[in-house]
């Protein structure tokens, strides 16, 4: 400092202190301070005599307002200075003083140019308690106003001070002052307030005001050392009326952090130290404020928590504390709380005299973050200055009750825009209050997080609501609970988030517990407890307990989770959610709550609006809470999730007991326990799971899944225990579209032990009807329903129980086990009601006898008129007295009555008299007379009927004019309490109902048994479909004891329906599908599907299989399979159907399939009855089938008839076969079999009669056998066809007939063992018979009618009985195998047909024959077609070594039948086709059987054997009459009868050495005309030839296609850049007339580069492509293929100055050809191909001429030359092809027109084009050879494919860019036999 500053200030001060006179040594005086200024501060002594101040005191010489001015700062350091103050008798001191009333001092600070600072120094004073010592001390109005000031307050250490601790601090302001610290309007101004104080910082009291705005920073740092005091103590009204006020705005950074020794004083003390800001009775605003931080620092981690980073010293004990005072916090962007009891304790309201001391906090800030701690500081124990007890230590918001008073709490309402977040080590917020009703908190933020480490999240007791929201998430935990709310009277809480809840705790998410209730509670109704808590999300809540979820022991509590748009999540380690109200709250009340209760203890409502529920755990695969739900007593709970509710626990998902009524909704809803029960209910309960019909929504699945799934104890409830609710049902009805319930034990288990009472029914039936309850189960779906047990049943129903299970759609139930097993093991008498109503009646008289004591038996249950008449006896008696007559009894009585006068004096007599009929019963006409009986109800007629006591009852009805009947009078004497009641709701029907709609399916499934229906069980499967199958085979091991499997398992009476209204039933069994035994026993299968479209869709909608047998029906049980449009199928392994012991099976439908894979399809034996429709009762087995269609198929039977049955099948369409027509043994695979085993019987007592009168196809595959005493008869009366494919035989006297019908179809041979009595006389006989039962002693009778347009394809020799061949085809090809040299042997034939042969021209024993042994009686001239398939070795006939084959051998010459060729013409031409290239021509003739032609044994056979009849047999059958029919080459060929010897010469053999007419045959030895013979003109070119040509043709074609530059690039004068590259496709169509059409597909890539001059653009290039072509042939079923691979090379120039161009191309290709058809005649694929190559050079020119209009014309020019090359292959076959070389020579001349479009960078052309072709060579041969052309040597052929043909095309190229553009071009080609020719050809190229 400069001497002259120094003199300056020495002058100052010693004026000041002439002028004062006082203890100050330097006064600073009013004025402007231009630089920075220092007073009172001495460098060489810092404590010496001689400080400063700025001062206004009432004592002082010029008391007036004073303004000081420091433009560059200053230091006033007053630390030794004092002031005795009067009011208190102590020292005080101050930087800046002012004790008047009146004047102001004001203060300007600093300047814009420069950062200064203004020091305010003091010290704390050494002497009492009541010294005070400040920087500014205020008893009137001091204003500060700094500019670009840091201001610097500090209160030095004294190390001299006294036990007492006297008071320190920064800022004093008493006595209703006022003091202003204003800064700048840029807030470039600080306050700082550091030191060690005894005080507090800022100290106010007594109506004062303080206002501090803005500042950058406002910072109190302080250490005290007097523990009890606070940073901002806010007195109260002490001395004023009015309330202190402090304002704290427009401040950046507000940090009150100061470190505080904490002292033990005691509670009188404690409650008000250690805080941040401490308001008593004041108003409190904190405004406008950046950050605002009391306490140390706060760290907040990513999880939301806190973590306080200070050191181990304790700061405060609480943040804020407020009592009586109006404490606000506005716009403050960050409020930090860091604390030990609590960061905002709210205590309560003051008691003071001004009017308004009620506690108000409103807090608005953006984020506000509180952390109070519980540390250990006094004896190793939490702080005693706070009471643990009642929890309100390490709290971070704390309203209401602490350790004395009755407070009422705070209303507090803390607004953040952003995040709320309190963290207590102890507990978050507590809210305690003791009063009735208390105040509110309100928390409104964007993120609340509210933390109790130790303890509890929200704490409330007794009557304090809160109300919590948030804009984005709450998060809340508590150690011991997230929420206890514990509430005495009524509360409403509400937590609302438009975000997420997420409330966490180590034991109870939320607990909810009521306070013990007593007498006096329950009796005032008007407090009596109503709690209502609510959480309410937009998104998530989660409540997660450790030990419970939701935890409630309450009473009359509402609880409401609820979010909009989020989901809901539930848990608990043990359990999510438990409700315990009745059971264990009340042990000693017994039903105190029940007497005063007005609803359910307690009503917990869960609703996700648009999200998911979900309850327990639900994540982790193995959950870790043991239980979800458990609800005990008198409950009610609602659990609604829009989406998904989902519960999920390790034991029980949910268990009710007692009088539970729960609802669980949701979109989806999945309830799993993965050890217990899925559902477990007992009692009488009602649980709802699925919105129903009055709902707006609909629950698309449910899925429960547990050891059991659903189980309903429907238990014998006790009186105590029916008192919380009168019930009879246990009910749990299940809504949704999809259902799924999967146990593993069971599915759905419902016990009902009214069935086990029967001791007690008759002992005691009050008892019995009182404790009768029925389990009820309704399951609704709209779409699915799943029922799954894996190990056990499905559905298991115990007693009788109510379940109905209705879907619109499928529903399905699988058992491991069992799928349903409904069981009623004891029989439950129908007549209980009439047991009720008995003991009604007997109760009520027990009650009238009783009123009439002393009334004996006799007397009460004697009849009625004999006590009348007795006691008329009596009566009369004394009326004789009276008037002198005796009367013996009442008749003598009613004798004199008419006739005594006497009697007409008394009017009523007289009435009565006129009334009563002189003529009847006197007793009935007095009776009558006087209408007693009538008046008491009981009917005169029946006077002799009734009793004595039916007369008193009748009395008592009539006298009590409450009741008319005695059910009237019984119900009004039990509400008396005369008797106990009795329940009369009792339904002793068990029904069971598992329904769809008509599109739904239901599916039973079980291992063992599917439905297993046991007692006097109705059960009712209904669904559009039904599927009903078991899975566990049954073992074949026959010494293993097995429990037999089923389907459908029905005995005892059971009634079973199960209908299918719009689709199948599908009943399926590893063993027996349907199994119905006992009488009485009914299974129903019913189709009543009338969807026709549904109906033609299903090949099948009535399914029965069984892998052992499909329907058995035994001991006169009946099985129904009905349905006019059913359409049935019923398969077993062993057998289809068995009906046995007078059971009885019935089916119809629109068709019938029977199927046996090993056995039988149908059985009928011994007396059984099998029907499907209209049936004759009779004394044999009868099985009528009756549909549209029919299919019978069996492994070794179709049909068998045995032991007395009759089999009778009608259908409009019948297929009947056996599994295999394989030939494996003896009596196996047989579609129809008719007879018996008894060798001594000749009865047809076995029959088989198949009806078929439809128009479809029909088919019997397997033998036909009629047995011993058998008989089988089909008929085909329809105009449909029959196919047979299986062998026809008949022996031992059986008889088969057979009536194909027309266009029928037969594959197999026939045989009627005409030979079966020549076996000892033949050797080897006939082969195996392949016959049912033993040998075939005796022929039987086959006879067919084939029908016209029938083919019977013969697979053996076969010998038939008749045959009519009426226009019918006889075809002995065994297609299947080479070696058909079989005959046929028909004994009488009638008709018109055709046979089809195959012929061997060298081997004359493989050669097929046929044999006509005689013609019907009455036919003649029979004409029979002969077609040859193929000849083996035929060149034997092209070649003339044999002259003649022969086909057949007939009786009777053409008189009686003749054989034909095809064409019928007189040359009987047969043709030989599709054998080679060329078709051949043979023709038939005939010449009579010659015994001694030594062909005869070659064509006959040697013997009897396999293949033929043997020549024997055919001699003694054809040697009188027989005639030889044969084929020749020679068309005029004319047998000639001559060379038959006279038969004389043959016992001397001497002619056969030289046999004169051999040696002159002179055709033989010269065969000339062999070498070149001339072909048959009647030959023609076969198929396989015509192929062969046409494909070299389409070859040619291939090769030759010729290309144009415009086709290849498009418009070429668009080509630009040096290197390009082009892609193009084209498909085109190539039809010649009559011949084929060839279509191609071509795919070409190409490459070029520019290689420019002057003149020309000028493109080098190099191209690949690939053309696959498929042709067609006319006429032909076949198709051929030919791809070529190609390779060329192109010079192409284009003139850049007029139009011209040329172009020349270079091409190789590689041509693959491929043809396949399939011949006509035999079936047969016949295949060839083979590969060439072609080589082509082309040269194109044009030029380019423009028109006007950008129209142009283009001429053109091209010459292409190609080489194709020949090949040679050979066909499948046989055939050998050779395609010669040849060379083309094609000219094109034509023409372009078009116009050009677009602007130079974007042009376009489009245009016309024409073209004439002449091909100048073209020249081809194509040379074939096989055996067909043996006798031409081979096949040749040349083509000539010159010709000149057009075409007419138009086209477009455009540019797409600046270096691409795309073309396409079509065309049409017209001439040289072209036809639908057409090519459509497309590309792009671009530059590179």
């Amino acid at each position: 400092m400069n001497k002259k500053r120094k003199a300056v200030l020495l002058g100052t001060m010693i004026t000041l202190a002439l002028q004062t006179g006082s203890a100050y040594a330097e006064k600073v005086t009013e004025g402007v301070y231009e630089n920075y200024v220092e007073f009172g501060v001495n460098e060489e002594d810092e404590y010496d005599e001689g400080r400063a101040t700025i001062s206004s005191k009432k004592d002082d010489v010029d008391v007036k307002d004073k303004e000081f001015t420091f433009k560059n700062g200053a230091t006033i350091d007053s630390s030794k200075l004092y002031y005795i103050n009067s009011k208190w008798d102590s020292q005080h001191s101050a930087g800046i003083i002012n004790t008047t009333e009146n004047n102001e001092i004001t203060i300007n600070l600093g300047n814009n140019e420069k950062k200064s600072k203004f020091n305010l120094i003091t010290k704390t004073p050494d002497y009492t308690y009541w010294d005070f010592n400040s920087c500014v001390d205020n008893g009137g109005k001091i204003n500060i106003n700094a500019t670009n000031t840091d201001m610097n307050f500090s209160v030095r250490e004294n190390e001299n001070i006294e036990e007492s601790k006297p008071n320190s601090a920064h800022i004093g302001i008493l006595n209703g002052s006022e003091m202003n610290v204003i800064g700048d309007e840029n807030k470039e101004s600080n306050l700082y307030l550091e030191g060690q104080i005894t005080n507090s910082s800022i100290y106010m009291m007594d109506s004062s005001k303080l206002n501090i705005k803005n500042l950058n920073n406002l910072k109190i740092n302080d250490e005290y050392l007097n523990g009890q005091n606070s940073a901002i103590d806010i007195g109260g009204v002490l001395l004023g009326e009015d309330r202190s006020s402090m304002t704290l705005e427009n401040i950046n950074n507000i940090e009150i952090k100061p470190s505080s020794e904490i002292i033990d004083r005691g509670i009188e003390y404690g409650i008000y130290m250690g805080s941040g800001i401490n308001s008593r009775v004041a108003d409190v605003k904190i405004k406008d404020v950046e950050k605002f931080q009391i306490g140390d620092d706060i760290d907040i981690k990513e999880n939301g928590q806190l973590e306080s980073v200070a050191d181990d010293k304790v700061r405060l004990v609480y943040g804020i504390r407020s009592d009586g005072s109006d404490f606000r916090i506005e716009n403050v962007d960050k409020i930090s709380i860091n604390s030990v009891a609590a960061g905002i304790y709210m205590g309560s309201g003051y008691n003071s005299s001004v009017e308004d001391s009620s506690n108000k906090l409103k807090i608005d800030t953006n984020s506000i973050y509180i952390n109070a701690i519980d540390k250990k500081l006094i004896d190793g124990d939490s702080i005693s200055l706070v009471d643990r007890n009642h929890h309100t230590d390490g709290v971070a918001l704390l309203s209401g009750y602490i350790s004395t008073g009755y407070h009422l709490g705070a209303d507090i309402d803390i607004e953040a825009e952003n995040n709320i977040v309190f963290q207590g080590d102890n507990s978050a917020i507590v809210l305690h209050n003791m009063a009735d009703e208390g105040n509110i908190l309100k928390l409104n933020a964007n993120n609340i997080v509210l933390t109790g480490d130790k303890e509890y999240g929200i704490y409330q007791w007794r009557s304090n609501p809160y109300e919590i929201t948030a804009g984005k998430n709450i998060s809340i935990f508590g150690a011991l609970a997230g929420i206890r709310n514990t509430a005495r009277y009524n509360v409403d809480n509400k937590i609302e988030s438009d975000g997420n809840i997420e409330i966490v705790s180590d034991k109870y998410g939320v607990q909810g517990q009521s306070e013990d209730i007593d007498t006096e509670v329950l009796s005032n109704k008007d407090k009596f407890i109503n709690n209502n808590n609510s959480y309410i999300a937009n998104n998530d809540i989660k409540i997660l307990g450790k030990d419970v979820g939701l935890y409630y022991k309450t009473t009359n509590s509402t609880e409401e989770f609820f979010t909009k748009e989020g989901d809901i999540y539930i848990n608990g380690n043990n359990i999510a959610i438990s409700s315990d109200s009745y059971s264990n709250m009340y042990p000693e009340s017994g039903n105190l709550y029940d007497k005063h209760s007005t609803g359910e203890h307690l009503n917990l409502n869960i609703k996700a609006e648009t999200g998911d529920v979900f309850i327990g755990d639900v994540q982790n695969e193995s959950p870790i809470n043991n239980q979800g739900i458990i609800f005990t007593g008198k409950d009610k709970f609602f659990i609604d999730g829009n989406k998904n509710v989902f519960i999920r626990s390790k034991n029980e998902a949910v268990e009710i007991d007692k009088l539970i009524n729960g609802v669980i909704k949701g979109g989806e809803i999945k309830i799993i326990s993965l050890e217990g029960e899925g559902i477990k209910s007992e009692g009488t309960n009602s649980l709802e799971i699925g919105y129903n019909k009055e709902d707006d929504k609909v629950t698309e699945n449910i899925y429960i899944e547990g050891n059991i799934g659903v189980d309903l104890a429907v238990n014998n409830m006790g009186k105590d225990e029916r008192e919380i609710g009168e019930s009879d049902t246990n009910k749990t009805i299940i809504n949704a579209n999809n259902v799924d319930i999967i146990g593993k034990d069971y599915g759905i288990r419902i016990s009902q032990d009214a069935t086990d009472m029967r001791q007690e029914r008759d002992n005691n039936i009050v008892d019995f009807a009182n404790r009768w309850r029925n389990g009820v189960l309704a399951i609704n779906a709209k779409e699915n329903i799943d029922i799954l047990a894996t190990e056990g049943t499905a559905i298991d129903v115990n007693g009788v129980n109510k379940i109905a299970i209705n879907n619109s759609y499928n529903n399905k139930v699988v058992g491991n086990k069992t799928g349903i097993n409904l069981n009623l093991s004891t029989k439950i008498p129908l007549n209980l009601k009439e047991q009720i109503k008995e003991y009604k009646d007997n109760s009520v008289k027990a009650y009238i006898r009783d009123e009439y004591s002393g009334i004996e038996d006799s007397t009460w249950n004697g009849n009625l008129a004999n006590s009348l008449r007795s006691e008329l006896d009596e009566a009369v008696k004394k009326i004789g007295q009276e008037i002198g007559k005796e009367y013996e009894d009442f008749n003598a009585f009613y004798e004199d009555l008419f006739k005594n006068p006497i009697y007409q004096e008394n009017p009523e007599l007289v009435e009565v008299i006129n009334k009563m009929n002189p003529e009847g019963d006197p007793l009935q006409e007095y009776v009558k007379a006087t209408g007693i009986l009538e008046a008491i109800g009981l009917d005169v007629n029946n006077l002799y009927e009734y009793t004595y006591g039916d007369y008193l009852i009748g009395i008592y009805i009539y006298a009590n004019a409450e009741c008319n009947s005695i059910e009237e009078c019984y119900d009004k004497l039990v509400s008396e309490g005369k008797f106990e009641g009795i329940n009369t709701n009792i339904d002793v029907e068990n029904s069971f109902k598992l329904t769809t709609g008509v599109e739904g399916v239901n599916t039973i499934i079980g291992g063992e048994k599917a439905l297993n229906a046991d007692g006097q069980v109705n059960a009712v499967i209904s669904g559009g479909s039904n599927v009903i199958s078991n899975y566990v085979a049954t073992p074949l091991d026959e010494d293993k004891e097995v429990e037999p499997t089923y389907a459908v398992k029905a005995q005892k009476e059971a009634n079973v329906d199960i209908t299918a209204t719009n689709g199948s039933n599908i009943i399926q069994s590893t063993g027996t599908g349907i199994y119905a035994t006992d009488e009485n026993t009914i299974v129903n299968v019913k189709n009543e599907t009338e969807n026709k479209e549904k109906i033609i869709q299903d090949e099948a909608n009535q399914i029965v299989t069984g892998e052992d047998v499909a329907i058995n029906a035994d001991n006169k049980a009946t099985v129904n399979l009905t349905g006019k449009n059913a359409k049935n199928y019923i398969s077993g392994t062993n057998s289809g159907v068995i009906s046995d012991n007078q059971a009885k099976v019935i089916v119809e439908g629109s068709s019938i399939d029977i199927y046996s894979s090993e056995g039988t399809g149908i059985l009928a034996q011994q007396t059984t009855n099998i029907n499907t429709l209209d049936s004759q009762e009779n004394e044999s087995t009868t099985i009528d089938l009756r549909a549209t269609d029919i299919n019978i198929t069996g492994g070794k039977y179709g049909v068998k008839a045995s032991e007395n049955s009759i089999i009778n099948i009608k259908g409009g369409n019948v297929n009947i076969g056996a599994y295999s027509i394989e030939r494996d043994g003896e009596g196996q695979h047989i579609a129809i079999v008719a007879g018996t085993n008894d060798e001594e019987t000749n009865e047809k007592i076995g029959k088989v009669n198949v009806e078929i009168v439809g128009s479809g196809d029909n088919n019997i595959t397997g033998d036909i056998i009629g047995g011993r005493s058998g008989e089988v008869k089909v008929e085909n009366k329809g105009e449909g066809t029959l196919a047979v494919t299986g062998d026809i035989l008949a022996g031992n006297g059986g008889a088969v007939d057979i009536s194909f019908g027309n266009n029928s179809f037969f594959k197999g041979r026939v045989d009627d063992y005409q030979d079966a009595g020549k076996k000892a006389d033949v050797e080897n006989g006939f082969y195996d018979p392949h016959f049912t039962n033993g040998e075939v002693e005796e022929k039987g009778t086959v006879n067919i009618d084939l029908g016209e347009g029938t083919v019977w394809n013969v697979t053996g020799e076969s010998w038939i009985t008749s045959l009519d061949v009426n226009r019918a085809t006889v075809d002995l090809l065994d297609h299947e195998n080479d070696n058909s040299n079989y005959a046929i042997n028909i004994g009488e034939i009638s008709g018109d047909g055709r046979f089809i042969v195959n012929l061997d021209a060298e081997n004359l024993k493989e050669s097929q024959m046929i044999y006509i042994y005689g013609v019907k009686e009455g036919e003649e001239k029979l004409h029979q077609t002969v077609e040859i398939r193929n000849i083996d070795n035929v060149d034997k006939l092209l070649n003339g070594d044999l002259e003649k084959l022969r086909i057949a051998t007939v009786n009777g010459g053409e008189e009686k039948i003749y054989f034909t060729g095809e064409d019928g013409t007189k040359k009987n031409k047969v043709m030989l086709r599709d054998t080679g290239v060329k078709n051949l021509a043979f023709y038939i003739t005939n010449e009579e059987y010659n015994l001694k032609d030594k062909d005869n044994e070659e064509y006959n056979g040697s013997e009897l054997g396999e293949t033929k009849p043997g020549d024997e047999q055919v001699d003694n059958a054809y040697g009188d009459n027989g005639y030889n029919w044969f084929i020749t080459r020679n068309p005029e060929y004319n047998p000639d009868p001559t060379p038959d010897p006279d038969p004389t010469p043959n016992p001397d053999p001497t002619p056969n050495p030289d046999p004169t007419p051999d040696p002159d045959p002179t055709p033989d030895p010269d065969p000339t005309p062999n070498p070149d013979p001339t072909p048959d003109p009647d030959d023609e070119v076969s198929e396989a030839g015509k192929t062969i040509l046409n494909m070299a043709k389409a070859n040619y074609d291939q090769a030759v296609y010729m290309d144009t530059l415009n086709e290849r690039l498009g418009e070429a004068r668009y080509i630009d850049g040096d290197e390009g590259m082009w892609v193009r496709m084209s498909h085109s169509s190539m039809g010649k007339e009559e011949a084929y059409k060839v279509t191609n597909n071509l795919y070409q890539i190409g490459y070029d580069k520019a290689h420019d001059d002057e003149k020309w653009k000028r493109r080098m290039g190099v191209g690949v492509d690939y053309i696959h072509g498929d042709t067609a042939y006319d006429n032909i079923w076949g198709k051929g293929e030919t791809s070529r691979k190609g390779l060329e090379f192109y010079d192409t120039w284009i003139s850049k100055k007029d139009g011209y161009y040329r172009d020349y191309v270079a091409k190789w290709g590689h041509l693959e050809n491929e043809f396949d058809f399939m011949t006509k005649t035999n079936l047969e694929k016949v295949t060839g191909e083979y590969n060439n190559n072609v080589y082509s050079i082309s040269g194109e020119w044009g030029n380019k001429y423009e028109l006007e209009n950008n129209w142009y014309f283009e001429p053109q020019g091209q010459l292409q030359y190609a080489y194709i090359t020949g090949a040679d292959y050979k066909t499948s076959q046989g055939t050998d092809v050779s395609v010669k070389e040849m060379d083309s020579l094609i000219a094109r001349i034509g023409f372009r027109i078009g116009k050009d479009i677009g602007k130079e960078e974007r042009k376009s052309t489009i245009y016309l084009k024409a073209n004439v072709l002449h091909e100048f060579l073209g020249d081809q041969d194509v040379i074939a050879s096989d055996a067909t052309t043996a006798d031409i040597g081979a096949l040749k052929q040349s083509y000539d494919h010159s010709g000149t043909w057009y075409n007419i095309g138009i086209g477009i190229s455009t540019m797409l860019s600046d270096n691409s553009y795309a073309y396409v071009d079509y065309e049409r080609s017209f001439g040289n036999d072209n036809e639908n020719t057409y090519k459509v050809n497309g590309g792009v190229r671009w530059t590179l």
